[in-house]
Parts: C-alpha cells; sequence; structure tokens
C-alpha cells in the first residue's frame, strides 16, 4: 500500500478559488510505500510523530490520511525546496497548488469536477480546471492526475 499524509487549506483570491495542498514524500517524487498487514495510524504514523485530523481513507492502494496539523510538528520533516533534486530517499513536503473550483467554463455538466485529456489512461476528471495540472507531473507508481483524481474521491469515503 501507498501512505499519502497530506493537509490542505483553500481561499478565494480575486475571484479565484486556490487550495494548497502539502503531501508527504519521498523526494517529491515517491509515494511512502508500506506492508499491507501494518495498520497505517497505530504502526506506521503515530510511531513517527504523524497524527490524522480525520479517518484515513483508502482509495484503490493509496491511503489518505489528513494530517491534524496543530498535533503533528510538521517542521519534524523537510520541504521539498530544502532536499537536493536527486534525493528519493528523505521525507519531505511536496505543496501543489490548485486553482478552480469547477466555477469556470469547461465544468463536468455543473459538477465541480473538470474533464481533461492528457493522460494514457484518455480522459480524467480532477477536482480543478482553471489551471490544469501538470500531465508529466509524478508522484510514483502514478501521475499526479492519478493521485488528485482518488483524492477527490475522498470526499465521498467519509
Amino acid at each position: 500500500m501507498f501512505i499519502l499524509p497530506y493537509h490542505s487549506s483553500s481561499r478565494t483570491f480575486q475571484f479565484i478559488h486556490i487550495t494548497t495542498f502539502h503531501c508527504l514524500t519521498l523526494g517529491g517524487a515517491l509515494l511512502w510505500k508500506e506492508d499491507d498487514s501494518l495498520d497505517v495510524v497505530r504502526d506506521i504514523l503515530e510511531p513517527n510523530g504523524i497524527y490524522l485530523a480525520s479517518p484515513s481513507v483508502r482509495i484503490k492502494d493509496i491511503v489518505f490520511c489528513e494530517v491534524d496539523t496543530t498535533r503533528t510538528n510538521l517542521a519534524d520533516q523537510y520541504q521539498w525546496e530544502e532536499i537536493p533534486l536527486t534525493d528519493r530517499q528523505t521525507f519531505c513536503w511536496r505543496t501543489y497548488y490548485l486553482m478552480g473550483k469547477g466555477t469556470d467554463k469547461g465544468t463536468d455538466k455543473g459538477t465541480d469536477k473538470a474533464t481533461y485529456k492528457g493522460t494514457d489512461k484518455g480522459t480524467d476528471t480532477v477536482t480543478t480546471n482553471w489551471l490544469p495540472l501538470p500531465a508529466e507531473e509524478r508522484l510514483e507508481p502514478y501521475s499526479f492526475q492519478e493521485v488528485m483524481n482518488s483524492f477527490s474521491q475522498t470526499s465521498s469515503k467519509r
């Protein structure tokens, strides 16, 4: 299984909805991989000082873990900008900015999701449409678009 601890915030600035999505990765490019037999919270996150704000949600083989930023010392891990670009072993927070909320042109039939082409699987649905997600960006073993598509499903699983 892959574990994706994250925290996010949203705000509107000059009529543009901006979501800041911070996720804990290995070197800013790899998802955290662990054995399926381990309990994500008890065996992995809490022993590493990472506490959850809400129950984790598993979509396919990714466990999305919303981090409690008041209980977790985020400074215990590096920021992506602080490590060498070639480092793929150091845990670090990678930040992504998502712009748009589905209120702009191009939404999927009035939903808060946009449809666009750009991955090897054809058309993907993501939670942003104003500024497309980078097609080449990856959080191995997935594209960033695939990760965000899975993430968009977590709110319906809570």
